[in-house]
């Protein structure tokens, strides 16, 4: 089988490769009789002669009248030998495109004109607009968005492809001879040719078949031609178009004579309405089709924005020409010439351009302003071949004109030079040029006279008065009140200018580099780092007749002065310059005086900076063990930051407390040192020191300091506690500071002051020395001794001692100085002191603690928002004798009621003399609740009376409780008495959960669908506290949130802040209970949330009214009952459930059974 496919009324050779199946050679015939009717495949061969197994090509021809799937068996036939087919499937597609010619598309008769035109395709292929490069057979169309489209395709009433199909179809049944024939009498390509290709057509239907009862050629013409006209079904591709969906045309061929009445008709209309949307390319086919004819047509229509227009815009200075390239793109065969249409002035073009063949040209477009302002102008660039304009709108901006030229000057202050320059006119009229420019030294003539046409000479004249770089211009303006030409006869000329109300201008840009003068003097300044030092000269005034200011310009970083000065006429004033260096280096420095008038002069000055000098700081004095700080400050004038690298000359007394080996100090910045002294002797000594700081930039910056070691006063004292009856130990920590090795004695005495007979030590004491040498110590220098103090006391009462440490030089030689009281210290044989005292004063403080691990402590508890008043009774142990105390030292009871006297404690009896006053207080185990502590407890002391029978004192303690938030806290009762005595007492305070402020119930609308209640809160206070707000933790808590949890509650008084407490329950069940606590700081809030569960209905169903009976036992299904043994012996296989899948139960020979 051969496929093949070809457009409709297209020729489509084919050529078949046969194969001679049999084993002998045989003339085959290919067709038997002549046709009598049109077929879509014809054969010019009728027979051929194959080899045995031999093969050769038979040429066949394809020409479709249809669109449609065509076949067609090709048999080769012998009588002798036999027969054999070939298939041919063919494909008849739809036919090329009909090509309208450009002449005869026109708009609509007597339908208002719209900018809907038809471009040729060359054309369409040039500006880049068509889907399809240079295609002839598409009709071109070009509109404006949003415009209706009505066209009239004027289509051949002759459909051309199929005349050429039909004439080729009856050239081919022609024979050789007849063909020879009518090619020798130019008949080859008659009508009649073309009326006999019909009849035979006529002679198949549509569908294929033939016809009856129209055998005869005359039955068939006139059945063929009985129609006057032709119904064409229209059909689009495009919905942007819309055409009749039928139409009808005269028969071309018709018997009737209405065409032979006007035999200039051709065409018929097609009308086509077309609206788009937006810009683009919109292609359309549009098939006709009938029974025995098809046509295509195709339609573009290139869509462009409304009022589409090329636009161009320039920007130029004034005569100064800018060009812009505008490409003509030109895809077609054929060269086009182009004329050029300009409107408008500063706009320049060629008049004329050809555009080569598929090449790019450019057209040059040149704007090129004579004025300042807006110029339009408009470019028309017309197709001289085809008709065809490219517009462009034109617009143009001129700018200020560029300077002529840059002109340079290098001159000095007091001379005067000159400079000649052209000034040009462009224009056609004669102008007066007005002179100016914006630096007062540049002069000349005021104005200048160019004819048309022409340039001038000018002088510019330069006289500077002030040194410097200065950037100019100097400029020529004619403005519109310029001359006025006149005649030879004395009468005004008109205007020949474009814009004669328009400025003219041209100007020079100038560059000055001005030198100062010889200076009025020339000064040496030297002056060190961080001083100041002043320079002063004589000003005056050169006017004698005029008051001046001069303003002074001071260069050189580390000079300062007056900037400006008043002068009288011919005044003299002494001018005072400060030079404040804050870097070592020589510089130049200079003061420029200037006034507009009185012209520029200036001095010179030679800088000088050396080092900073010695600076000397306060002398430091400080005792011996201990140190001193004195602050250095350290600034830095300068615009850049320094680094300074401290060094120290004797680093043993003294010290930077700096923790890098560098100090940066920022520009204009400073930094604080402590400076630290520690003395190793008494007196002066070797106490002096040096520091210097090295930098780059200011070399040696040096300190100078010295110190004195003083004698030790008494140390702060320390403090030790013990329980009567017990000791404890201090140590106190000594060290030797001085550089020498030392002897030492330690001894304990009652105040440390020496007396004729030296210091008395303590006897029956509870201090005690845990040495075991105490005289003759032997310490190196800066050694360090520790010293046990051990404390024992016996009562509640309050001891104090002096710790004396006397300390000798180990060669004996003493220590030259001069202490405030001479007399109180021994002396060397030299007349020196011979040994240093330190006095550290230790108080011991009895403490009792009543806190037994066996007694519990008294607890003081109620709930919060309440308050509770409660007694303590206090027993202090170690005041006096105790032989008879009781047990328990501190006891909680209730109040005395009111109206009744209170009543001594159970065996106390009041005894006459008064105990000694105390100071007590409860101190908070817990640092956290300290605050909470304070705030909530008073405690006032009621009573105190002593046990005439024990001697102990009872306190009685009234304690006031109001707490305003739960806690639990452990204390201690401190109590101490102005004997010495230190007692503590356990004590728990404790504040339980309050009655919840109100409850809350929240009825659920049902499982997973949350209720919401919402409430109101402020704080207590006058200001906002911040809140935490939560639920406890218990198994109902997950069902329920609070918004918000954290935050700031307004002040009392406004109108609070709303809390939303939102219940989701996700099962039935009992109703759920929580508790929502809304803590701040101060104050607690709690509310007894309840959620209620609606309760669970069940559904309840309907079920039908019961069927008459009688009913079967619905256990038993059938009339038998199942015998489940013998249906398991009729088993033969294991089941799908067993272990061992479909395996026999029925044992065979050497098998062994399952079971």
């Amino acid at each position: 089988t051969v496929q093949v496919a070809s457009h409709c009324y297209e020729l489509k050779p084919v050529r078949l490769n046969v194969v001679n199946p049999f084993n002998c050679e045989a003339v085959f015939a290919s067709r038997p009789e002549p046709p009598v009717s049109m077929k879509s495949f014809f054969c010019h061969v009728p027979e051929i002669r194959l080899a045995p197994r031999g093969s050769a090509e038979i040429d066949m021809n394809f020409l479709p009248f249809q669109v449609d799937k065509k076949q067609c068996s090709v048999v080769l036939r012998n009588p002798t030998v036999g027969e054999f087919v070939y298939g041919v499937e063919a494909v008849a597609d739809l036919p090329v495109p009909t090509r309208i010619p450009m002449e005869e598309a026109n708009a609509t008769p007597g339908a208002p004109p719209t900018k809907t035109v038809r471009i040729s395709s060359a054309v369409a292929a040039s500006r880049g607009q068509s889907s399809v490069v240079h295609d002839h057979s598409i009709v071109y169309w070009r509109t404006e968005a949003n415009k209706e489209v009505k066209e009239v395709l004027k289509i051949p009433l002759i459909n051309e492809y199929k005349e050429k199909a039909l004439l080729q179809a009856a050239q081919q049944h022609l024979s050789l001879k007849e063909v020879q024939r009518r090619r020798v009498t130019g008949t080859l390509e008659s009508g009649t040719l073309v009326e006999k290709a019909m009849e035979m057509l006529s002679a198949v239907g549509v569908d294929g078949k033939k016809l009856e009862k129209t055998n005869s050629s005359i039955e068939r013409r006139k059945f063929q031609f009985s129609k006057e006209t032709i119904d064409f079904q229209v059909e689009l591709d495009s919905h942007h178009f819309r055409a009749p969906s039928v139409i009808s045309i005269p028969h071309p061929r018709s018997t009737d004579n209405s065409l032979k009445k006007d035999p200039t008709v051709t065409t018929f209309d097609l009308p086509l309405e077309f609206r788009p949307k937006r810009p683009g390319v919109y292609p359309v086919t549009i098939i006709l089709k009938a029974n025995d004819d098809v046509r295509l047509f195709r339609v573009e229509c290139i869509v462009i924005p409304e009022g589409f227009s090329a636009e161009l815009q320039f920007e130029s200075p004034v005569n100064q020409a800018v060009l812009q390239n505008i490409p003509v793109i030109n895809q077609t065969k054929d060269d086009w010439r182009l004329k050029a249409e300009m409107h408008g002035v500063n706009f320049h073009g060629p008049d004329y351009l050809l555009a080569k063949a598929y090449k790019t040209t450019s057209y040059p477009l040149t704007f090129k302003p004579t004025h300042e302002g807006e110029a339009t102008g408009r470019l028309l660039l017309t197709n001289l071949d085809d008709g065809t304009e490219h517009c462009y709108v034109l617009g143009g901006i001129g700018r200020k004109p560029l300077a002529l030229d840059h002109l340079v000057f290098d001159c000095q202050v007091g001379e005067s030079i000159t400079r000649v320059v052209l000034v040009p006119n462009n224009s056609k009229r004669k102008l007066l040029y007005q002179v100016e420019s914006n630096l007062s030294f540049v002069g000349g003539k005021k104005e200048v006279t160019v004819l048309p046409g022409r340039q001038v000479e000018y002088t510019i004249v330069i006289a500077p008065n002030k040194r410097g770089k200065f950037d100019g211009v100097i400029a020529f303006v004619a403005d519109k009140d310029r001359l006025v030409d006149y005649d030879s006869d004395g009468e005004e000329l008109p205007p020949v200018d474009d814009n004669p109300s328009t400025e003219h201008r041209v100007w020079y840009s100038m560059e000055l580099s001005v030198a100062p003068g010889e200076p009025m003097g020339r000064l040496d300044v030297t002056c060190p780092c961080y001083r100041t030092c002043e320079v002063e000269f004589t000003v005056r005034n050169p006017l004698t007749d005029k008051e001046i200011e001069l303003d002074a310009e001071i260069r050189g970083e580390s000079l300062s002065g007056e900037k400006v000065l008043r002068l009288a006429p011919a005044e003299e004033v002494t001018y005072r310059l400060a030079f404040s260096p804050a870097l070592v280096e020589d510089t130049i420095g200079s003061v420029i005086f200037f006034n507009s008038e009185a012209g520029e002069f200036w001095y010179e000055l030679n800088l000088h900076a050396t080092p900073p000098p010695l600076t000397v700081l306060e002398p430091m004095e400080c005792e011996l063990g201990q140190h001193v700080c004195q602050e250095m400050t350290l600034e830095n004038p300068s615009s850049a930051p320094i680094v300074l690298r401290p060094q120290l000359s004797n680093a043993n007394n003294f010290g930077l407390e700096i923790t890098d080996s560098e100090v940066h100090i920022p520009a204009g910045g400073s930094v604080t040192l402590n400076l630290r002294f520690t003395p190793s002797d008494l007196g002066f000594a070797d106490h002096a020191c040096r520091i210097t700081f090295h930098s780059d930039k200011l070399k040696e910056w040096i300190f100078e300091v010295n110190g004195s070691g003083l004698m030790p006063s008494a140390q702060n004292p320390v403090a030790i506690t013990a329980p009567a009856g017990s000791n404890s130990t201090l140590i106190i920590p000594f060290h030797n500071p001085l550089d020498v090795p030392v002897m030492c004695d330690i001894l304990l005495t009652d105040s440390g002051k020496s007396t004729n007979d030296g210091i008395k030590e303590l006897e029956n004491s509870p201090f005690c020395l845990l040495l075991k040498h105490c005289k003759k110590i032997r310490l190196e220098p800066k050694a360090r001794l520790d010293i046990p103090v051990s404390f024992a006391p016996e009562n509640m009462q309050q001891h104090e001692a002096v710790c004396v440490v006397i300390m000798r030089r180990r060669d004996g030689k003493g220590w030259h100085y001069c202490p405030d009281e001479p007399k109180a210290l021994p002396r060397s044989d030299s007349g020196g002191i011979a040994e240093i005292r330190w006095r550290f004063r230790v108080v011991g403080v009895p403490e009792n603690k009543a806190d037994r691990p066996e007694v519990p402590a008294p607890l003081v508890s109620c709930p919060a928002r309440t308050v509770a008043e409660d007694r303590l009774e206090v027993w202090l142990a170690g005041v006096a004798p105790t032989p008879g105390a009781p047990q328990t030292l501190i006891r909680a009871r209730t109040r005395t009621p009111a109206g009744n006297q209170p009543a001594l404690p159970a065996g106390v009896e009041e005894a006459a003399d008064v105990p000694e006053p105390f100071t007590f207080g409860l101190v908070s185990l817990d640092d956290s609740l300290a605050g909470l502590l304070s705030q909530s407890v008073k405690l006032e002391l009621l009573r105190q009376v002593r046990d005439s029978r024990t001697g102990m004192v009872v306190l009685t303690f009234a304690l006031r409780l109001q707490p305003y938030k739960t806690f639990r806290v452990k204390t201690h009762l401190v109590i101490k008495s102005n004997a010495g005595g230190f007692w503590r007492y356990p004590l728990t305070v404790e504040s339980t959960d309050p009655e919840p402020d109100d409850v809350i119930t929240i009825n659920a609308a049902g499982l997973d669908r949350a209720s919401k209640v919402m409430f109101r809160l402020t704080s207590k206070e006058l200001h906002p506290v911040k809140f935490r707000a939560y639920f406890e933790e218990n198994h109902d808590s997950g069902d329920f949130h609070v918004e918000p949890q954290s935050g700031e509650l307004p002040p009392h008084g406004t109108d609070g802040l709303p809390f939303t407490v939102t219940f989701l329950p996700s099962y039935y069940g009992k109703p759920k209970r929580v508790r929502l606590v809304i803590r701040t700081d101060d104050m607690e809030w709690t509310y007894i949330i309840v959620g209620e569960i609606p309760e669970y209905q069940p559904p309840q169903g309907r079920s039908l009214p019961p069927v008459s009976g009688p009913h079967p036992n619905p256990i038993v299904r059938s009339g038998r009952v199942k015998n489940y043994i013998r249906e398991n012996m009729r088993m033969e296989h294991t089941g799908v459930s067993s272990p061992i899948k479909l395996a026999p139960l029925m044992c065979k020979k050497e098998q062994v059974p399952l079971f």
